[in-house]
This record gives C-alpha cells, structure tokens and sequence, in this order.
C-alpha cells in the first residue's frame, strides 16, 4: 500500500490528479487502481467489441495528449481523446491493459467497468 501512497502524493497536486507526472512508473497494479477509479467501458453502437475508457475531463488537453500517447505507445492501437475529455482507447488496445490489469482489480467493484 506504501506504493500507492507514494504515488497518490507525488500524482496529486494543488488537489488535482496529474497522473501524466507517474505514467512511466506506473506498475500493472497502479494502472488497475486508476482504471477502477476512473476507467469504464463502453460499447458502440453497431461494434462487436467494447473499449476501455479513462475519463480525463479534469486535466488540460495537453496533458490528456500526453495521456494518448503513452497508452497508445505502451498498449499498442490507438487512442483518442473525445471532446468531452474520456481517453478512448481501441479494441486492441483495450484488450492489452485489460490483460495487464485483470490480476489486480477487485471484480464486485468494478464489474460494469471490465
């Protein structure tokens, strides 16, 4: 838990989550603990598969391409930022963190959002 701690303190600033500050040290447990507090998914209509989505509305457009790119470097696929802020990732790329994260994320809290 020490970790978290750690990462909560040096994430947010002023009282704003910066996670951009974090993303290279970021474990597969850390990217579950950000997923289950801001990450859902979502199924377009007409798509087979649904995607993963982090909702980035309280952090400036610069630092949501920051976001973007990370995800889409380490993840693979692409990902876009929506007008209303939300980090939409692709399917391929969503498969990838969930892969990464499933170990980790405690299943009656966020079963809406896997």
């Amino acid at each position: 838990m020490f970790q978290l701690e750690e990462l909560r303190d040096r994430m947010i600033i002023d009282g704003v989550k910066r996670p951009n500050y974090v993303l290279d040290e970021l474990t597969p447990a850390g990217l579950a603990v950000w997923f289950m507090d801001d990450g859902f998914k979502i199924k377009e209509r007409g798509a087979r598969q649904a995607k993963n989505c982090i909702r980035n509305k309280w952090i400036c457009s610069r630092r949501q391409n920051i976001h973007k790119d990370w995800f889409k470097d380490t993840f693979g696929g692409t990902a876009n930022v929506t007008k209303a802020g939300t980090l939409l990732l692709s399917v391929e790329g969503s498969k990838q963190v969930c892969k990464i994260i499933s170990p980790f994320v405690i299943l009656r809290c966020v079963i809406t959002r896997l």
